[in-house]
Order: structure tokens, then C-alpha cells, then sequence
């Protein structure tokens, strides 16, 4: 019987040390897998960086073209309406110098010594050329007026699309 004892604990023995092979075997299939899941995991890592770092770098370029482009709408308006105002006040100048010269035909061609009022009327204050040239002047002002706003909205309209262009390429 002692026989079988030691026979069963031999056995017992080999099946323990089958089982050990045999978990350390897998212990180390896991092992690898383990650090192939982990080496997968860092190269996926590495490369989510780099995209994220390539659409953060995209997303400055766009940001920078977007403002340079509408930097650039607003020097143009700029120059529009620096261009406006020189063009406004030579208007303004020739204005003046037309003026002067309706005024001048004026007290030419209508003297205020005029004999031809009614009796018992009082004498007009200003000659009809004045008024004329009175006339002239108030007209020629709301056109400079007129002319001002309409270059300050088309100018304004100008900036605000090219603005929106910039943003919508």
C-alpha cells in the first residue's frame, strides 16, 4: 500500500507541476498580450496626439487668415473713406467757388435797386440774386450732406461684406 501511496503522490505531483507549466505558460501568453494591448494603446495615443496637434495648428492658420483678411477689409475701408473726405472737400471747395460765382451773377444780372415795388410797400431786405445764391448754397450743402452719408454707408456696406466673405471662405 505504501506502494500506492507514493505512486499517488507522484502522480499528484506531475499533475501539480503539469499545472504549474501549464499556468506559467499562460501567465506568460497574458504577459504578452498585455504589452502588445499596451504598445498598441501608446501608438494609438501617439497618433491622436499628432491629429490633434495638426487641427489645433489648422485651426490658428484659419484664425489668422480670417483676421488678416478682415485687418485687410478695414484698411480698405479706411482708405475709402480717407479717399471720401479728399473727394468731399474738393467738392466742398469747388462748391465754394461756385457759389461765389452765382452770387456774383446774381448781383449782376438782379441790382437790389430795384423801382418796381408797389407804393406804400416796404423794400425787400435781400435782392433776388442773394436768395438765388442763398438757394444754391442750402442746396449744394444737403448734397454734400447726402453725398457724405452715402459714401459712409457704401463704405460701411463694402467693410461688412468683405468681412463676411473672409469668414464664410
Amino acid at each position: 500500500m505504501s506502494r500506492y501511496i507514493a505512486l499517488a503522490v507522484a502522480i499528484a505531483w506531475a499533475i501539480m507541476a503539469g499545472a504549474a507549466v501549464l499556468q506559467t505558460h499562460r501567465l506568460q501568453a497574458e504577459r504578452l498580450a498585455h504589452e502588445q494591448t499596451r504598445l498598441e494603446y501608446q501608438r494609438y495615443q501617439s497618433i491622436s496626439q499628432a491629429q490633434a496637434l495638426e487641427a489645433a495648428k489648422r485651426a490658428q492658420e484659419e484664425t489668422e487668415r480670417r483676421l488678416a483678411a478682415q485687418q485687410e477689409a478695414i484698411d480698405e475701408a479706411n482708405e475709402r473713406a480717407a479717399a471720401a473726405a479728399a473727394d468731399a472737400d474738393r467738392a466742398a471747395a469747388a462748391g465754394g467757388r461756385l457759389r461765389e460765382r452765382v452770387a456774383a451773377l446774381a448781383a449782376r444780372s438782379c441790382p437790389a435797386a430795384d423801382n418796381s415795388k408797389p407804393s406804400g410797400a416796404s423794400a425787400p431786405t435781400t435782392s433776388t440774386g442773394d436768395l438765388l445764391a442763398d438757394v444754391f448754397a442750402e442746396v449744394e450743402r444737403a448734397g454734400r450732406a447726402m453725398a457724405a452719408e452715402a459714401d459712409r454707408r457704401g463704405i460701411a456696406g463694402a467693410t461688412c461684406e468683405a468681412a463676411y466673405d473672409s469668414l464664410t471662405r
